[in-house]
């Protein structure tokens, strides 16, 4: 699969303020994936594995409520969100289900969980401007999800 462009991983928020050297190397280390509207990109439950960036298209973000035959909708995830997030640094399994939507195809970066860790410890400026824009981004969803859950 192909890498990322440089170009593309600095035009994103979560990656702007990075140099050019250190986005080099982070774009090396995704690679991109489309996927199909419907197409699963992870289930709730499963292991806990990669970083995915929106590149283009949507991702929803929903939950399998026990004896519901729909899914609640927590979130919908457009180019620049950050999903796989929490799993990436707790190592539990996944809080929710993912699937491209809306859109015919979603491009997604993709970083291993492992290599995206190392690439944050053995660049610690680069890691703390990405940590911190991931905060932000994960307080702004955490406060979302808490609406969604107001009105059940």
């Amino acid at each position: 699969m192909p890498s990322v462009p440089t170009d593309l991983l600095r035009s994103i928020s979560l990656f702007s303020a990075l140099d050019g050297e250190d986005s080099s190397a982070l774009a090396a280390l995704a690679r991109e994936t489309s996927y199909r509207k419907g197409d699963a990109v992870f289930v709730e439950s499963d292991p806990a594995g990669d970083l995915y960036l929106v590149l283009s298209g949507v991702v929803e973000i929903f939950r399998q409520a026990p004896g519901e035959a729909r899914p609640i909708p927590l979130a919908r995830l457009e180019r620049g969100d950050v999903l796989g997030e929490i799993s990436l640094f707790d190592g539990g399994r996944r809080s929710a289900s993912a699937s491209a939507a809306v859109t015919p195809e979603t491009r997604l970066a993709v970083w291993d969980a492992e290599a995206f860790r190392r690439y944050l410890k053995e660049r610690p400026r680069a890691g703390l401007s990405i940590l911190s824009a991931l905060l932000g981004q994960m307080g702004r969803r955490l406060r979302q999800t808490s609406e969604v859950v107001h009105t059940l």
